[in-house]
């Protein structure tokens, strides 16, 4: 792994003051590449900013040149896109959420397999960044078997979704992951004499999935019991939870293993009754991200920024005590680019609404 650097920097003297030069030998101005690719997308998306390190500043721009290599030839030139500009693909999840304004910047496209190699130059002006990525083997969702419980470890009142995640590991390699649950919804309204209407549309990233008890998910993060022990004392201690649903194979290396995650049943999309019959089109993904140890610390680097006040408007407070680091692999300016091999498991399952009796 490369060096790393480092956020945010405060240093107190008592009785003297002293210059510390910042730039570490580094230009005055740096382009910043971030990019996290992924096989199970087929549209990659980068973002590129110029830091100016002396004011302390990072600006997104929108006219820098990226080109794409894949194992060592030459793709494409990565393209800026908008709403109104990106090219008319047919619909799908990662799609309809750049519709929706949320992803404007360069895009490429390509499929990644194992064991490619993928590299991004970047360019402005007199300004010039690289870096490198290989996409690694997958760890195994092998399969996911649902229940629902009303006891589990984490919240009361309320009936939860038990899942057991079956996953097997890469064997003779270490491996770092990610958990994640998408949550799609959308509902065909049913009009007597007229072609069924999609009328709602909502995709959730990121769903809330609650696995910190499990003793080889947890890792080394405060656990949900702890949290809840913690805050019912007067103690004032940082609580680090594990936010990113990341953690290693150390509990099941070489092997396979069946983690027991929860998700709360009443936070699914629950459609109130409307004046016409409709269907409600569900969808659950769990996606088991395998990525670098180097990606994992960045992933940790931003857990800690959160508890000790970098991402928050409290600087200062604790960050002069336990600096936080970021890991960097771009050569020639600052960022992380990677890339996740992913395994999915998913859940469709659909439920026809009546139409609303109207009362007297």
């Amino acid at each position: 792994m490369k060096n790393f650097y480092i956020l945010f920097f405060f240093l107190l003297t008592a009785g003297c003051t002293s210059r510390i030069d910042l730039h570490s030998g580094e230009p005055e101005n740096l382009l910043v590449l971030n990019a996290r690719l992924r096989t199970d997308e087929e549209w990659h998306r980068v973002e590129v900013y110029m830091s100016t390190l002396r004011e302390g500043s990072c600006q997104y721009i929108d006219d820098a040149k990226i080109d794409v290599y894949i194992n060592g030839n030459y793709l494409c030139q990565a393209q800026y896109y908008t709403y109104e500009t990106f090219p008319d693909r047919p619909a799908n999840d990662y799609h309809q959420m750049f519709k929706y304004g949320f992803f404007a910047g360069y895009y490429f496209e390509a499929v990644l397999g194992e064991g490619d190699v993928i590299k991004i130059e970047v360019s402005r002006g007199g300004l010039s960044a690289w870096a490198e990525a290989t996409v690694p083997r997958a760890v195994e969702l092998v399969s996911v078997d649902t229940l629902t419980v009303k006891e589990n470890p984490y919240f009361d009142g309320s009936d939860a979704l038990e899942c057991r995640l079956r996953l097997r590991d890469v064997p003779l390699e270490d491996n770092w992951m990610r958990l994640l649950l998408d949550y799609h919804v959308d509902d065909l309204a049913h009009y007597e004499g007229a072609p069924d209407t999609l009328i709602t549309y909502q995709n959730i990233y990121d769903f809330p999935v609650f696995f910190d008890d499990d003793p080889y998910l947890r890792g080394d993060f405060h656990s949900s019991r702890e949290q809840s022990a913690i805050q019912q004392t007067s103690l004032n201690l940082p609580l680090v939870t594990n936010k990113y649903f990341i953690f290693t194979d150390e509990g099941f290396r070489n092997s396979e293993y069946t983690a027991l995650v929860y998700l709360r049943t009443n936070s699914f999309y629950n459609p109130l009754p409307a004046p016409f019959n409709f269907t409600s089109n569900s969808r659950l993904t769990f996606r088991l991200l395998t990525f670098s140890r180097d990606e994992y610390l960045f992933y940790r680097a931003y857990t800690n920024a959160s508890i000790n006040g970098t991402l928050s408007s409290d600087i200062a407070s604790q960050i002069l005590f336990e600096p936080v680091t970021f890991p960097s692999n771009v050569e020639g300016g600052l960022g992380f680019v990677c890339v996740e091999a992913a395994s999915s498991a998913v859940f469709d399952f659909s439920r026809e609404i009546p139409a609303m009796v109207p009362t007297m």
